[in-house]
């Protein structure tokens, strides 16, 4: 990895935060990472921490953070009547990912997948657990697109790419996809108008080089712990860290995080989902 000289590029992306985390600005060829209680130094967390007051305008701090596996990275971040996690994921070669079986449970999912990561994923009709969008694993389409919302996918050489129009997707050269709904940042920019609602949100970002993507989840389903955030905010706190281009998923009551077979959530998850979508790594 090299370190870039522009302050303006991605604190994660070169030798700021996410490279001095996670990688020490060495690749992962080369470096046996294991968790460390001093893994996370103090001048990176403050970093970090300051980037998403200023995003907010609001004190924002981290309370915990771990290293999952060999290319994820956990934090959890409190503020006043806030609770939001991010997972970053380095996207090598070796990861795999899953958003099969469908309309189970999402500790059925994780006997079924045995994965690293898991959030929830497509907007879905509730009576039905039909998923509302496009759903494809490994070139085989399981759900027709929806032309009015953006989707996420990973091609078969593990490249991720959002895209505004479902039927875009190109099928065949596709590993996994699942619709959301709208595009949040495109080309390194908030995009769109929505209202300024505070909920449960789950949104992904992708870096500008396409080699990080990062999963956003916001807990605002008892109001008295955590308020929340609107589209808006989400983009602010991806755009905080460099992200080029983010889609909001589904939210709400369908907003789930499973590290390994862990509900890392201060709640438990209040619905059965049409989709998961799971990030399977090496230990």
């Amino acid at each position: 990895m090299i370190c870039s000289k522009k302050k303006s590029l991605s604190i994660f992306l070169y030798c700021s935060i996410l490279s001095l985390l996670f990688f020490g600005c060495q690749s992962t060829k080369n470096l046996d990472i294991q968790f460390e209680n001093d893994f996370l130094t103090t001048e990176n967390k403050e970093l970090l921490e300051n980037r998403f007051s200023e995003a907010l305008h609001k004190e924002i701090s981290l309370s915990n953070h771990f290293q999952p596996s060999k290319n994820t990275f956990y934090m959890r971040f409190l503020g006043e009547k806030l609770t939001f996690h991010l997972v970053a994921v380095k996207m090598e070669q070796s990861l795999d990912f899953s958003v099969l079986p469908e309309r189970v449970s999402a500790k059925q999912f994780i006997q079924e997948n045995n994965p690293t990561i898991t959030i929830n994923g497509s907007p879905y009709n509730m009576k039905t657990l039909e998923p509302v969008g496009i759903v494809v694993q490994n070139q085989k389409l399981y759900s027709n697109p929806v032309p009015t919302y953006s989707a996420f996918s990973i091609d078969i050489n593990n490249v991720p790419k959002i895209y505004e129009i479902q039927s875009d997707i190109k099928i065949e050269d596709t590993k996994v996809a699942l619709g959301g709904f709208f595009t949040i940042i495109k080309d390194g920019k908030k995009y769109g108008t929505y209202q300024n609602i505070q909920d449960s949100r789950t949104a992904i970002g992708i870096s500008k080089e396409k080699d990080y993507i990062f999963l956003l989840l916001v807990e605002g389903e008892f109001y008295t712990r955590s308020d929340g955030l609107s589209f808006e905010e989400c983009a602010d706190l991806l755009l905080a860290i460099s992200v080029e281009n983010a889609l909001q998923m589904d939210g709400g009551g369908s907003t789930t995080l499973y590290i390994t077979n862990k509900n890392v959530l201060s709640y438990k998850t209040l619905r059965k989902n049409a989709i998961y979508f799971a990030i399977i790594d090496e230990p």
